[in-house]
């Protein structure tokens, strides 16, 4: 968001739809693509990961500090300036996101009989 945005805000480019599935606090006016194409979602997401079968005495402390600064207010206020929400997603969740996205766009993919070039 904060890339473009000047670029808006100059009238150099006009939105048409932000692809989160909830409008941004950003940019408030600009409708999201579910609000015409119900169920369209496509954001960015960053998470740390650790090896295969780390222990959950590792990843778990690791976990809790990551949201801990995750939750404050310094880093929700960072992170808003550039359009972005902190979660402080709990590993299993994260998981479960990867598995999800992973069969998303392979189905995507494959219906689509996409191919690298």
């Amino acid at each position: 968001m904060v890339t473009v945005l000047p670029h808006v805000e100059s009238k150099r480019l006009r939105s048409i739809a932000v692809t989160s599935l909830k409008r941004v606090p950003l940019a408030p006016d600009v409708p999201t693509m579910a609000e015409t194409l119900p169920g369209f979602e496509f954001s960015g997401w960053f998470v740390l990961m650790a090896p295969a079968n780390t222990p959950a005495s590792v990843v778990n402390p690791i976990n809790q500090m990551a949201v801990k600064a995750m939750q404050s207010a310094e880093m929700r206020d960072r992170l808003a300036k550039e359009g972005a929400e902190a979660l402080g997603t709990p590993p299993e969740q994260v998981t479960a996101l990867l598995k999800s996205e992973l069969a998303r766009w392979t189905r995507l993919i494959r219906e689509n009989n996409i191919k690298p070039e």
